[in-house]
């Protein structure tokens, strides 16, 4: 029977950080408790930080793009189109009913 072996992603680049020493002393506290390396530690906690950050970012940012849609639509003086008037009477008759 085979064995599927998964292959590592090619690590093609490197960071670098330069910290104080009582932090590096806590980074390398933490990293033995988990029991990673001290550089899988700083990899995993920094890329877990920005894709949280992005996230955030974005879910802010469509938050505050749709409120800014929302509040033009709220003060527009524009008359609703044909489609939307016959939408709506359409769907005052479906709930008459």
């Amino acid at each position: 029977m085979a064995t599927l072996v998964r292959k590592a992603p090619n690590k093609d680049t490197s960071l670098q950080a330069r910290v104080t020493s009582e932090r590096k002393r806590v980074i390398e506290q933490g990293a033995a408790l988990l029991g990673m390396s001290v550089s899988d530690l700083l990899v995993f906690s920094a890329y877990e930080k920005a894709t949280a950050t992005i996230k955030d970012h974005e879910v802010l940012e469509l938050s505050r793009r749709a409120s800014e849609q929302f509040a033009e639509a709220l003060i527009s003086t524009e008359e609703p189109s044909e489609a939307f008037k016959k939408g709506s009477a359409r769907y005052a008759n479906m709930i008459k009913r």
